[in-house]
């Protein structure tokens, strides 16, 4: 049995952003002022979630990955620098 799907979600303002984030140990906060979107396009596959988030403003995320999952972050070459598990990272890095 197949046990992979593939999720995307779109946002429209950070506040249904952080709403979706209520379930996993994650907090949110917009870095800068504007209007806010986002998607989201994950990849769920037994054990594994990847995930690729595109977003119009700065945010900084900050908490655990969701149980019982190994995260894996894609950036792209229009990735603004970010923190991963506490290593600073951007869209150049692997």
């Amino acid at each position: 049995m197949d046990d992979s799907s593939s999720l995307v979600h779109h946002f429209d303002d950070f506040d249904a952003f952080t709403e979706a984030l209520l379930g996993y140990d994650l907090d949110a906060q917009q870095l800068n002022s504007g209007r806010f979107t986002a998607s989201s396009h994950q990849l769920v596959s037994g054990s594994v979630m990847v995930s690729h988030l595109l977003t119009t403003q700065k945010i900084e995320v900050r908490g655990n990955p969701p149980p019982n999952f190994r995260t894996f972050g894609i950036p792209t070459d229009k990735c603004q620098p970010f923190m991963w598990r506490n290593q600073c990272s951007d869209g150049n890095s692997f």
